[in-house]
């Protein structure tokens, strides 16, 4: 995958069969690479402005560093490490709002931003009509904050495993954070936006037990 990355100019876009590809994958510029269904790699990194679409499950056994966009055509992204985001970053399992219904989002680790004052924000959106579209999160800025956070989960629920929560608006974010489903905490859990605003619109909070 890598060679063709190199290989490919800005604005191009490179079809990869879907598989299991023990391998790292560093989109390294403003390029889309679209996997041709359910697959998986080592570590990810992708590049401001980039787009990696998958046409099914797409997974990241080991940690991602994300300045680009994430798609899949309504089925599960899984990140089992941790999460660097380095820019304004979306994942979205909806297809573009086109999937009736978009597959759950899943960070097995920490996120946080690479740097305090450049306003990381990350917009996750599903679009649960089963719970297929549920959003699991653990810490989230609990090293580095990020500017915003924005969990979009339908008609799913958003599962807070971790214990806090960081936003800031020590940059040019507004440090806010939107939880737009309903949301389930499994731990005493802080959210901290540093003077940003907390939206919580017409979301359930409960505990698990």
């Amino acid at each position: 995958i890598q060679s063709g990355i190199n290989f490919i100019a800005a604005g191009d876009t490179l079809l990869v069969p879907a598989g299991v590809y023990a391998q790292d994958v560093n989109l390294n510029k403003a390029a889309t690479l679209s996997f041709g269904g359910i697959s998986q790699v080592n570590n990810l990194t992708t590049a401001a402005g980039s787009t990696l679409f998958s046409d099914g499950a797409f997974t990241v056994t080991g940690t991602a560093g994300l300045a680009g966009s994430v798609a899949t055509s309504g089925d599960l992204v899984q990140i089992n490490g941790a999460t660097t985001i380095s820019g304004t970053v979306s994942l979205d399992t909806t297809n573009g709002g086109a999937s009736a219904s978009g597959g759950a989002v899943v960070f097995g680790g920490n996120i946080n931003a690479n740097n305090t004052l450049a306003n990381r924000a990350l917009t996750v959106t599903t679009n649960a009509t089963t719970t297929d579209g549920n959003v699991s999160l653990q810490n989230v800025g609990d090293t580095v904050p990020l500017g915003v956070l924005n969990i979009l989960a339908g008609t799913g629920t958003i599962t807070l495993n971790g214990s806090q929560i960081s936003t800031t608006t020590a940059g040019t974010g507004s440090g806010n954070v939107l939880f737009g489903s309903s949301l389930k905490l499994t731990a005493d859990t802080t959210v901290n936006t540093n003077g940003g605003d907390v939206l919580w619109g017409s979301t359930t909070v409960y505990a698990d037990a």
